[in-house]
């Protein structure tokens, strides 16, 4: 029998990048909820909560993402409020920032909570990217609102931000990606009653 499986997500390029790292087995669908966020600056926290009142309205089984930057010099922040500090002082802003500071390491982190009828709490698959920030490709790009942090962050492993390899979203070094294929192995192994 196959599961189905709906990944609440309002974003297009979000739901195609974890679908297609899933196995063959799952039939997912897009779903689009009205999901009050917790204040916290804790990824995994808001991840978890997601995930709970996804299923609650849903009464099916559901995978939720939430993903965030943080800028080592500044203490990890922006945490979870990574759209919201975008929102706020964009990336010129953000360069001015870090005129004064010499520390640019950062990080991507993306939490993938699961949930369903068995689970007593959601299970949750953790990506990482780490990388550098960098404003030498500001000019050469406009800025994309749902991906903006994509023009700054140098992965450790790439010669130019995600912003101009795409294919960088679907491939193991992407914080995303990293999440689904754990979640992909986990799902395997512990949902053989979901099909044969």
């Amino acid at each position: 029998m196959w599961l189905i499986l709906s990944i609440v997500t309002w974003n297009s390029w979000k739901y195609n990048q974890i679908r297609d790292a899933l196995p063959n087995f799952l039939t997912t669908q897009q779903v689009d909820c009205d999901l009050p966020e917790i204040q916290t600056a804790s990824i995994a926290a808001i991840s978890a909560d997601k995930a709970r009142k996804a299923y609650d309205q849903l009464q099916w089984s559901v995978l939720v993402d939430d993903s965030g930057i943080c800028f080592d010099a500044f203490n990890n922040f922006p945490w979870a409020l990574s759209k919201f500090f975008y929102q706020w002082v964009w990336l010129a802003w953000m360069q001015r920032l870090y005129e004064w500071v010499s520390n640019r390491r950062a990080h991507y982190q993306c939490v993938l909570s699961y949930m369903d009828q068995y689970c007593a709490e959601p299970y949750q698959c953790l990506g990482r990217a780490d990388g550098t920030i960098t404003f030498a490709y500001l000019d050469q790009a406009i800025e994309n609102p749902a991906l903006p942090y994509d023009l700054i962050f140098l992965p450790d492993a790439m010669d130019t931000p995600p912003f101009f390899d795409p294919q960088h979203r679907a491939d193991g070094i992407n914080h995303r990606s990293q999440a689904t294929m754990k979640f992909a192995q986990w799902i395997e192994q512990h949902h053989t009653l979901y099909y044969t």
